[in-house]
């Protein structure tokens, strides 16, 4: 969820969503409670039609959540900008990947709708980007990029866009991903880190295929599966792992 918004922020996140003129403004006539119950009734729609688009303009999804989730908030602002400043990518010809950095957290109700499915589970505090990349190379740069800078926060899934529009080297990187990944699920029934590690080596779809499953492996990420109406192929953190590593710091 997002952090809590004073009353008065709230009030105007309200008539902003609602796309109310701007006379109703000066009107106070609102009790507390009233605006902290439109608030909660609206920030999931709010939130899933952003992710909508989002979604719908770039081809790469990218969640992280908190590793200490009572970090301060002044504090995880400042971690997240850093972490953001220091993780743009640039292609070959020195341009900057276009990149998207959300300032608040995110809404879990709103991306569930968006993905038909729960992926963040009881995880809290997850913060998300949104790229678009052309292909698989830097996408792997990107994952060992994100891993060497991510001392506060850890990659918590990847998702690809499968019908990247106009993007054909994304999209012939994913088809050439699926086949591995397909007959791997049908060998598997559970895919952890030792066998996408195995799946990576195993695979004939050529080195960037490879490349990419292993540090995904290496980054926790074996959990494969399609979401959005078959439209987008995300990692995930094997439910296992996340227990292991909750038992191991407690």
């Amino acid at each position: 969820m997002s952090p809590k918004r004073s009353a008065t922020a709230a009030r105007k996140f309200i008539l902003e969503s609602l796309k109310a003129p701007a006379f109703v403004y000066r009107y106070r006539t609102d009790t507390k409670a009233t605006v902290k119950n439109l608030e909660c009734k609206l920030e999931p729609a709010v939130s899933a039609n952003k992710y909508n688009a989002l979604l719908n303009n770039y081809n790469t999804m990218i969640l992280y959540e908190w590793f200490h989730p009572n970090e301060s908030v002044i504090d995880k602002e400042y971690y997240w900008q850093k972490f953001a400043n220091a993780i743009h990518m640039k292609t070959s010809s020195n341009k900057e990947v276009p990149m998207i950095f959300l300032a608040d957290d995110i809404n879990h109700k709103g991306l569930q709708s968006c993905l038909g499915t729960n992926i963040l589970n009881n995880a809290s505090d997850c913060r998300c980007s949104f790229q678009n990349y052309v292909k698989a190379s830097p996408l792997d740069k990107l994952i060992k990029k994100i891993t060497k800078n991510a001392d506060k926060l850890k990659l918590h899934s990847l998702a690809l866009r499968i019908d990247s529009h106009n993007d054909k080297a994304i999209n012939n990187f994913v088809v050439s991903l699926q086949p591995v990944l397909e007959e791997s699920m049908n060998m598997y029934q559970d895919i952890h880190y030792d066998k996408l590690l195995q799946i990576a080596r195993n695979a004939r779809s050529g080195n960037k295929v490879r490349d990419v499953l292993t540090s995904l492996a290496d980054s926790g990420l074996s959990s494969p599966r399609l979401v959005r109406n078959g439209s987008w192929l995300i990692f995930t953190r094997a439910q296992h792992k996340e227990q292991t590593h909750d038992e191991s710091t407690s």
